[in-house]
């Protein structure tokens, strides 16, 4: 019970900027998502899968998706004939409420005027970075929400205690279809997501009159060039090691 009136307080107490959710506090979540009060101060985001609004937990640190309630156990669906594949779910971990309202553009070799929407952390691609031991990469499944996943990474460097969160450099990039423009971004590489043009599969950008063509292996290679230009060239002899999720 608790759980479900902290959503409805938290869904009150947002409103819709330019692709991002505000806060009360002034954080910005992913478009789509909630934002839920968090146990050490401030908001964090709640991911929602479903149609409706997440379900903040009482413990300040963790939520369910709508139609599931914060159990001990886990997310646990209200009608379980309504989702009979997921009736118990894994809690959700909040995460950052610090998500740029607009994606950075990454301009490509060969990809002519067009560039690749991405976000990252703690800085963006081709600044100078000494402090940077890691390399992330964390690509977006069907849905192309790179926000989301960039948002989850955040606060996995946060969870992790090796490194400290300056050493560890994210990079979500966004393989944008036609359908995700809406009339605007003309400028952003575009896949059309099936047979050639498959993202997931390496496939080929859209191929169109003052349009490159560029594999989605390439638009990676360039960013872990472009990782390790701005680690090795501008700042310390040491090797930046890469992780791919």
């Amino acid at each position: 019970m608790l759980g479900t009136a902290m959503a409805m307080a938290a869904v009150a107490l947002v409103q819709l900027a330019d692709g991002v959710v505000i806060c009360q506090d002034g954080g910005t979540c992913p478009d789509g998502n909630t934002c839920c009060g968090r146990a050490s101060g401030g908001f964090g985001c709640c991911v929602d899968e479903e149609s409706g609004p997440g379900v903040c937990c009482a413990d300040g640190n963790t939520c369910c998706a709508h139609g599931y309630t914060c159990q001990p156990e886990g997310c646990v669906a209200d009608d379980a004939a309504k989702h009979p594949l997921a009736t118990r779910t894994n809690l959700y971990q909040l995460c950052p409420a610090e998500i740029p309202a607009a994606p950075h553009e990454l301009s490509l070799p060969n990809a002519g005027r067009l560039s690749l929407p991405y976000y990252s952390s703690p800085k963006q691609l081709g600044a100078p970075n000494p402090a940077a031991k890691i390399g992330v990469i964390v690509v977006h499944g069907s849905e192309r929400n790179a926000d989301d996943y960039f948002c989850s990474m955040l606060e996995a460097r946060k969870l992790q205690k090796v490194w400290p969160d300056e050493q560890v450099m994210i990079v979500a990039p966004r393989f944008t279809e036609p359908r995700d423009l809406n009339g605007s971004h003309l400028g952003w590489l575009t896949w059309n997501g099936t047979g050639y043009g498959d993202w997931r599969k390496g496939g080929n950008s859209t191929l169109a009159p003052g349009r490159a063509s560029l594999s989605s292996y390439e638009v990676l290679d360039g960013i872990v060039a472009m990782l390790s230009d701005s680690h090795l060239v501008r700042a310390s002899p040491s090797h930046m090691r890469f992780l791919g999720s």
